[in-house]
């Protein structure tokens, strides 16, 4: 339980890492693509995602699903709801720190198969593969401890 505990102490302590510059690329450089990285700039300045953010390369790509490797792609799906958008950016950035952390995550997995034995493992509760389950799992812990609030209180990232 304390390797747990101590993993999302490590997530809330990144706020030294967070507001500096991005680097987001559009991949077919199409016109829905700049309004989703101008709405995610936006988005990124209005609120404190210090603790969310783990890497800051990102691509926007139209015809992608969304995904965290190599590079933190966005789809361009969201252009009419804001909640969407950043909701996806740091679902994927949580990705990242699950990378990051490899070794807490593993051990924090540990204590979570004595909680939880079943983990599903196909849709729609689970994951699409063995190693995407492993973050899932830990997502949903934090979303349910409450842990998924912004600073601010107006906006609750169901991950």
């Amino acid at each position: 339980m304390k390797k747990l505990a101590f993993l999302f102490i490590v997530a809330v302590s990144a706020a030294t890492f967070a507001q500096t510059k991005f680097e987001i690329t559009l991949k077919n450089n199409t016109a829905a693509e700049a309004k989703t990285k101008d709405q995610l700039e936006r988005l990124i300045s209005s609120y404190d995602l210090s603790k969310w953010i783990f890497t800051r390369k990102i691509e926007i790509d139209e015809k992608a699903t969304p995904h965290s490797h190599p590079v933190l792609t966005l789809s361009a799906r969201h252009l009419k709801d804001d909640d969407l958008l950043i909701s996806t950016f740091v679902h994927e950035q949580i990705h990242w720190h699950f990378v990051i952390n490899d070794k807490l995550t593993d051990e924090a997995l540990k204590d979570l198969k004595v909680m939880f034995p079943k983990v599903p493992d196909k849709g729609p509760e689970g994951a699409l593969s063995r190693i995407s389950r492993r973050p899932r799992a830990l997502r949903r812990v934090e979303s349910e401890t409450g842990d998924g609030i912004l600073d601010d209180g107006s906006l609750h990232l169901d991950l």
